[in-house]
């Protein structure tokens, strides 16, 4: 009995020895990993340590979604995906984004939206980085500028993940969502988001049935 405890301690030693070398080859063993860093990606979530779990409501995700919708003023085919250098400076590449949830890559389009729309019960990471000059969809999408546009469950995820077993950077571009072109009617909105030069609203010194309020700030009314 001793003897397989013995031989167990060993292998477990060999196995501990070989992933410590493996890690350490990452570095020493290998050339230098060149890695661009991606800040800031317009319009995205940026991710560097998960791509579709969700541990807090604050992690950005593939999974963190928005309900929008709004009428498309251009249509960009083969677009790429924006971001800042380390230097501030803005760079745009990877033409081919990764489609969830129909697991295949995808050239895309980038559509941009006025009377824009984002429908949500609470603010997540995909809410905070909207912005409505950079909705993707995959170039599949028959869409032309003056179409009213929906897209449930919509995410776009700019993946920068270390990843150990490949010694190198997972850097990859996500979106998802259920597109539909003119669809009869709009969601009732949750809330409503100001992007992308739509105007802002305005305030007026009357309630909600229209009489003067004079200097009140307590019940202006909004709309």
């Amino acid at each position: 009995m001793r003897s397989v405890i013995l031989i167990l301690f060993a292998a477990v030693a060999l196995f501990a020895q070989s992933d410590q070398d493996f890690v350490r080859d990452c570095f020493n063993g290998l050339p230098a990993v060149v890695h661009t860093p991606i800040n800031n990606p317009t319009g995205m979530q940026l991710s560097k340590s998960a791509v579709d779990s969700v541990r807090s409501a604050d992690e950005p995700s593939i999974l963190q979604t928005v309900d929008i919708s709004g009428t498309i003023t251009s249509v960009t085919d083969s677009a790429c995906a924006e971001f800042e250098d380390d230097d501030g400076n803005a760079a745009c590449f990877d033409r081919y984004f990764f489609l969830y949830g129909k697991n295949k890559e995808s050239m895309v389009k980038k559509i941009t939206l006025s009377n824009f729309k984002a429908y949500y019960e609470t603010e997540n990471p995909m809410v905070k980085a909207l912005d409505s000059n950079w909705i993707f969809i995959s170039s599949e999408e028959d869409v032309k500028e003056g179409d009213v546009i929906l897209i449930k469950n919509y995410s776009a995820l700019y993946a920068d993940i270390w990843v150990q077993n490949i010694c190198n950077y997972l850097q990859r571009v996500y979106i998802a969502g259920d597109v539909s072109i003119n669809p009869e009617e709009l969601p009732a909105a949750i809330k409503k988001r100001t992007l992308g030069g739509v105007p802002a609203p305005k305030f007026h010194n009357r309630d909600a049935a229209g009489k003067a309020l004079n200097s009140c700030d307590a019940r202006k009314a909004k709309y």
